[in-house]
């Protein structure tokens, strides 16, 4: 037994060597993304992966995941899951990131850090407990009519219902003492909640499903080649074509220039991608090939194996301070809500040697700045040396994804950080050409020192003093440059240099979450903003480049209040294009007070000197005191004739009549003056013009519907989905916690659109095209809880529905044939339990 076993161990050392040797003469990393790659033992690829995709991955994907399992590729997976929350802010002291691929390198380094498997029992209980995943995946012969019935009496929460029960054995007075009738955490949670079972809330997986996945676990769980453990994964070839490697050398080529000119330029662009899904659009993948999509990372090596050096954030020096840009292809399941696409090409890579390599710079012998939390958070000071009109167009001509990167990512849940903004906002941006930053570079010197980062201290309590001095100071410059600069025209709104779709942006909030999506759509919305390029870059080292959640509550708060700052400064640049007598009148009407109450004695000296979180919640006095507005003394030549129009639209119309060739039309939510009423619904087309008797009006019924929803329209020639969107008015967002005492349900408004918006859909509906035109009528009479549940009970899908994932499968399907770049999978933590 003795040789067979050395023989063994020969031939697997010998596989190991050669499979690792080859992979050193490719000029690729491997990122192994394992579905690719023909192996001797498929199981995990070919079922049990495609398994967690259809079912588990909604629910567990990146930071949100109930107890951090997160099971979109198998090293997740093998990492099992812990107790230990990713979104805490009762947290005081930071934590150490658990980022899957990143953080670890094998089982055994999670385990130390708290992790326990999900998949093996341990070890010296083999014999005697069965896996987690075999406890808590639902048998579907267990469930009936009627244990559907009672999980409708529950209300499941995945987010917050999110008790981590380990094999451990439960301690303590409560605990048998004699081993034979003691029970694990796990076995004593199903005791008592035995509907708890997976998939949470939702219909039990098919019976060929249960037994293919219990076979396996039964079989040891392993993974892809065979492997227990993600230990051995680390020499599988990832197979890509000889001409997307060219593509890929080209760019990494590019990032990995000797000067000091191309080290900081690669920098600025690294910094500004690292988040983001990369993929080459001018490549066209062959027969049966999917779209590959890249992370941009920093590697310890130049070519063959990609040793990434994961860092807190993407400005921190790594470890032996050399490194090289690299393009490492995705190794797990895409899911939506961090699917962050961005596209590659030859065009694309012509415009970086425009922008930054081959730009003409004023300075001539370029330092590299040094790396660090503190020293690079601000990036007026790191980057000073690239054209700021380079670094501003280039955040321009990838607006959208940009945007989208504080908007979306990278933390999956941020209601804390999204509260700051309106539930629906349009974003235009000043034109470089015409930035008062940009055409006076000392100014853009002078504002510098201010724009100190919550980054910079990290989860100290310290600073909040000094963020809020810097910013007085901030926004006194602002106001002093555009009065200094010549009067705010038409020309000052940058039109995407006539082609560039991205000049015009809208933004939903979901509550926690949020969507941003080009082109103005909706009606006219309450707020506006207008970035110039000191707004856009802060946003996004605050939001993205500076964000860490696993810091302490001092760092969320900062962070937060911070952001506070730029929406403010945002709106008040818009608002300066406005007639001067108006300005200030409309600024107070998109900050109300929730309640009417006359100042107290000493509520002047509180606004200007205590911290924004200690602070009442009489909004009108905070922005009067803390965010007095400072521009009206900025010159516009616009003429308004206040014609049928408010100055607000008027203005904004102006704009379009300018830009109709970026405009994406937007039929159903927007302009319906003139359209036709429809008494008959027999096609799609009828359909959409029927949505606009109930999209975009206040009234009663908008207030019942949750933030998110998908609806699925069935006829005879084909099914279609569409988002429903609800816009909850505010009397302002000026507080983080108590959101619910500053909405204003009665100027609620709802929106549609032909596919999908957002990540996290809180609810399904299913109508018939032949029942839409009731549908709609059904929508207008909802005018209290009770008709809104019957309502749901005509044509909501609830979370214990049979069919529920025959709609949820269509969805996902449906969204990957008509966005196949944007497409992931959805997130259903959110789902209501009607």
């Amino acid at each position: 037994m003795q040789r067979v076993w050395v023989l063994f161990s020969f031939v697997a050392a010998f596989l190991t060597f050669t499979v690792s040797l080859d992979y050193f003469q490719s000029d690729v990393g491997d990122f192994r993304n394992f579905r690719k790659i023909s192996s001797r033992y498929s199981v995990y690829e070919e079922k049990i992966q495609p398994l967690f995709d259809k079912r588990c991955v909604a629910c567990h994907a990146c930071f949100n995941s109930p107890c951090q399992l997160n099971l979109t590729s198998y090293e997740g997976l093998s990492r099992g899951a812990t107790k230990d929350a990713v979104y805490d802010l009762a947290r005081f002291s930071s934590t150490k990131p658990t980022r899957i691929f990143w953080d670890e390198k094998s089982d055994n380094d999670w385990r130390d850090r708290g992790f326990f498997s999900v998949i093996h029992p341990p070890i010296n209980e083999q014999k005697k407990q069965k896996t987690i995943l075999e406890l808590m995946v639902n048998d579907p012969e267990t469930e009936d009519e009627s244990v559907l019935a009672q999980k409708q009496e529950i209300s499941f929460i995945s987010e917050e219902d999110n008790y981590c029960a380990s094999h451990d054995y439960i301690t303590g007075k409560s605990a048998n003492k004699r081993r034979k009738k003691r029970k694990t955490e796990v076995e004593s949670f199903l005791n008592v909640n035995p509907l708890s079972k997976m998939p949470f809330g939702f219909p039990a997986i098919e019976k060929s499903e249960y037994e293919t996945l219990m076979s396996w676990i039964e079989e040891g769980a392993r993974g892809p080649n065979g492997f227990r453990g993600t230990q051995g994964l680390d020499f599988r070839l990832y197979e890509l074509s000889s001409e997307l490697k060219d593509k890929v050398r080209a760019f990494e080529n590019l990032l990995n220039g000797p000067s000091n000119k191309d080290k900081l330029s690669s920098r600025y662009i690294y910094e500004k991608l690292f988040l983001g899904h990369l993929y080459f659009e001018d490549y066209e993948p062959t027969s049966g090939e999917d779209i590959t999509f890249f992370r941009l990372v920093r590697s310890q090596t130049k070519t063959g194996l990609i040793y990434e050096l994961p860092t807190t954030r993407p400005y921190d020096k790594v470890e032996g301070g050399k490194f090289y840009y690299r393009l490492a292809p995705l190794r797990e399941t895409l899911v939506h809500k961090t699917h962050i696409t961005y596209a590659l090409s030859d065009k694309k890579m012509k415009r970086y040697r425009e922008l930054f390599y081959d730009a003409k710079w004023k300075v001539f012998d370029v330092k590299l700045p040094p790396y660090g939390k503190k020293s690079s958070s601000n990036p007026f000071i790191t980057f000073a040396q690239i054209p700021a009109k380079s670094r501003y167009q280039f955040m321009l001509d990838n607006a959208q994804f940009i945007v989208m990167s504080f908007i979306r990512g990278p933390v999956c849940k941020g209601q804390v950080a999204v509260n700051v903004i309106d539930d629906h906002f349009w974003v235009t941006f000043i034109d470089p050409e015409k930035d008062p930053f940009i055409k006076n570079n000392e100014r853009l010197k002078e504002i510098a020192p201010y724009m100190s980062q919550p980054a910079s201290h990290g989860s100290k309590f310290k600073g909040f003093g000094k963020f809020y001095k810097n910013q007085v100071k901030y926004r006194e410059l602002r106001a002093k440059a555009y009065e200094e600069s010549e009067a705010l025209t038409l020309d000052h709104i940058w039109d995407g240099d006539g082609h560039n779709k991205n000049a015009f942006l809208t933004v939903y909030r979901h509550f926690d979450s949020a969507t941003v999506i080009k082109g103005h759509r909706g009606f006219v919305p309450k707020t506006v903003w207008t970035m110039d390029y000191p707004i856009f870059e802060d946003i996004f080292y605050n939001l993205v480049a500076g964000y860490n959640v696993f810091e302490a509550l001092p760092h969320h708060l900062k962070s937060r209040l911070y952001m506070e700052y730029s929406r403010i400064n945002s709106q008040d640049t818009f608002i300066s294009f406005l007639p001067k007598e108006i300005r200030e009148k409309v600024r107070n009407s998109w900050t109300m007070p929730a309640k009417k109450s006359k100042p107290g004695r000493f509520t002047e000296y509180f606004y200007k000197h205590l911290p924004d979180y200690l602070l009442s919640s009489k909004a009108d006095l905070k922005m009067k005191y803390r965010y007095p507005y400072l521009m009206e003394n900025v010159k516009t030549e616009i003429k308004f004739q206040n014609d049928a129009y408010s100055d607000k639209a008027e203005f904004l119309n102006s704009i379009w009549l300018r830009n109709q060739d970026l405009l994406i039309p937007d039929y159903i939510n927007c302009c319906e003056y003139g359209a036709p009423e429809v008494n008959t619904i027999e096609s799609f087309e009828d359909f959409n013009l029927a949505l606009k008797s109930i999209s975009s009006k206040k009234g009663k019924y908008p207030k019942y519907f949750p933030d998110l929803s998908f609806i699925k329209v069935n006829s005879e020639d084909g099914d279609k989905a569409y988002t429903l969107i609800h816009n909850k008015a505010h009397y302002n967002v000026s507080y983080m916690f108590s959101e619910g005492n500053n909405l204003r349900p009665e100027d609620d408004t709802l929106h549609f659109h032909e596919g999908f918006v957002g990540s996290y859909p809180n609810f399904f509906f299913e109508v018939e095209l032949d029942q839409a035109q009731e549908f709609i009528s059904d929508v207008k009479g909802i005018n209290s809880e009770e008709s809104y549940q019957l309502f749901i009970k005509k044509y909501g899908v609830s979370r214990h529905n049979k069919g529920f994932w025959n709609v949820f499968d269509f969805f996902t399907e449906e969204f990957k044939r008509i966005a196949p770049i944007e497409a992931g999978i959805f997130d259903l933590n959110r789902y209501e339990n009607y």
